[in-house]
């Protein structure tokens, strides 16, 4: 964090190609960089599936605090 260099880390981005699509997914404001990354992981993989199909896909969730 430019404005506090002592903030601690609380989001996590994920960066990922399916077909022709660039994703960019980031979970902020999480307890710890681990529970950042689960959340960005387990979002990243719903878009990911919802953009493989060619049916209309629910909306994302966000997964349950840990």
């Amino acid at each position: 964090d430019e404005e506090d260099p002592a903030a601690a880390i609380d989001s996590a981005t994920i960066v990922f190609v399916v077909g022709s699509r660039f994703v960019s997914i980031t979970a902020q404001g999480l307890d710890s960089p681990a529970a950042a990354r689960a959340a960005a992981e387990d979002l990243a993989a719903q878009q990911a599936a919802c953009l493989r199909t060619e049916h209309p896909c629910a909306a994302l969730s966000m997964p349950a605090a840990s």
